[in-house]
């Protein structure tokens, strides 16, 4: 069964894990549903979503499904600064 709980925040089909290794290496929390697949394919079995090479962000583990991946928040903000009168201006 598919559970957004295990689906990382941010913008990334991954997220860094803390502390950092024994080597000081930064540990990485991958997606489970994130896959490389042959012929230069990248795969969200969240999705049930395929596409290739360079087409699409979600070879380079950007998110496709838009779970914890954080514009939310900005959306919000934005919607805050409209509604307040003191918010500066945008230029």
């Amino acid at each position: 069964m598919l559970s957004e709980d295990l689906i990382p925040s941010g913008p990334y089909c991954y997220a860094s894990l803390d502390p950092m290794d024994t080597n000081g290496h930064m540990r990485m929390g991958m997606c489970p549903y994130w896959e490389s697949r042959p012929g230069e394919h990248a795969y969200c079995r969240f999705l049930n979503y395929e596409t290739e090479f360079e087409r699409e962000l979600l070879w380079d583990q950007v998110k496709a499904c838009g779970i914890r991946d954080g514009f939310d928040a900005v959306v919000e903000t934005l919607e805050d600064d409209e509604s307040n009168p003191s918010a500066p201006e945008a230029s």
